[in-house]
């Protein structure tokens, strides 16, 4: 599920967020290909790539700060306090005009009306315009109990079915629901515990108000 092509350190799994985490603890600065050096150190397949994909992602959450003084290639670093700005242009999603006289896109509402609470889980949602329309609707992140969700608004059925605002916010709901699920069955697998997808979902929808 886009970003989550998990990877395992002594049978734990970890998001990509936890491995840039991991790596930039230990160090003040570092560079995208250096961040990928350290966690191949782990074991890990992980190119330059993969590194600037989370870290942008980071960036746009207020996870890591990039230092572009030092030259052309910049150096990233954990941020000390959450720099995310919520006074930046808020990003569109574009959905199928079914209507000439109205407006072809929806606007997402800044990122912190977009947390959702579920259990012990804060569930954060972005949107990602670095993806395709082949790439799934959602990629997802995962760092302590806050897990955050990169919506892929050039995916066909969003482009088709997300046609007004309460269809978005029952859609972000289900998608919230999705990255929970994704995250406890990954999660779980170096315990060996067996999980249904479906059995989980219902049992979250049953303690919601």
């Amino acid at each position: 599920m886009g970003s989550m092509d998990h990877s395992s350190i002594n049978s734990v799994v970890f998001s990509d967020f936890e491995l840039v985490t991991k790596v930039l603890e230990n160090s003040k600065s570092l560079t995208a290909r250096e961040i990928s050096s350290a966690v191949t150190e782990f074991g890990i397949k992980w190119d330059k790539g993969q590194s600037n994909s989370a870290l942008y992602k980071m960036l746009a959450k207020g996870l890591v700060e990039k230092d572009t003084s030092q030259g052309t290639r910049p150096y990233w670093r954990l941020s000390t306090e959450n720099t995310k700005s919520l006074t930046e242009p808020i990003e569109k999603i574009k959905v199928l005009n079914k209507n000439p006289s109205r407006d072809e896109f929806i606007p997402l509402r800044a990122i912190s009306e977009y947390t959702i609470i579920l259990g012990e889980n804060l569930v954060e949602f972005a949107v990602n315009p670095a993806s395709s329309p082949n790439d799934p609707y959602i990629s997802c992140d995962w760092l302590d109990q806050k897990i955050f969700v990169a919506i892929n608004s050039r995916h066909p059925y969003i482009l088709r079915g997300v046609s007004n605002e309460l269809i978005l916010a029952e859609f972000l709901l289900f998608m919230a629901l999705d990255a929970i699920c994704e995250w406890r069955i990954i999660k779980d697998q170096h315990l060996m515990k067996v999980h249904s997808f479906i059995e989980i979902k219902d049992k979250i929808l049953r303690n919601l108000n």
